[in-house]
């Protein structure tokens, strides 16, 4: 990594970063829909609402990103011998990985905020079935 232009390692830091964070999105969503699952998380529906919608945006704001990679790599600062080829397929890999990941985080993100809202609405449910069985008892 150290014949990288600067450029290059800020490429390559930035598709590090990204997919680190895309993969902590996925154990989020994973301990999301764990604790809605178990009845652990209870949502008032304007959170819920909110929550959603905050997922949505970060998922538009991953699709912008996976939409707007580029790979570029000038090949000429690797060399053409084998160890500059098999760097530049590296760098390729680790892109289309990243694409991939970019891609995964959206559909999460999306998972989640559907996860979020079904909260919100069993929260409801609940409410109005408390409601309707104290105004019974009246």
């Amino acid at each position: 990594m150290a014949d990288m232009t600067p450029e290059e390692q800020r490429q390559w830091n930035e598709y590090q970063s990204w997919s680190t964070q895309v993969q902590a999105v996925k154990q989020s969503q994973l301990g999301l829909n764990k604790a809605i699952g178990e009845g652990k998380l209870r949502v008032t529906p304007e959170a819920a609402k909110a929550a959603a919608a905050a997922c949505r945006k970060t998922g538009v704001e991953l699709r912008a990103a996976r939409l707007g990679l580029r790979f570029e790599l000038d090949q000429t600062h690797l060399g053409d011998c084998q160890a500059g080829l098999g760097l530049a397929a590296q760098f390729k890999n680790k892109y289309e990985e990243l694409k991939a990941r970019l891609f995964d985080g959206e559909q999460i993100l999306e998972n989640m905020a559907k996860a979020y809202e079904a909260a919100g609405r069993a929260y409801q449910a609940a409410e109005d079935a408390n409601r309707n069985n104290l105004q019974r008892k009246r």
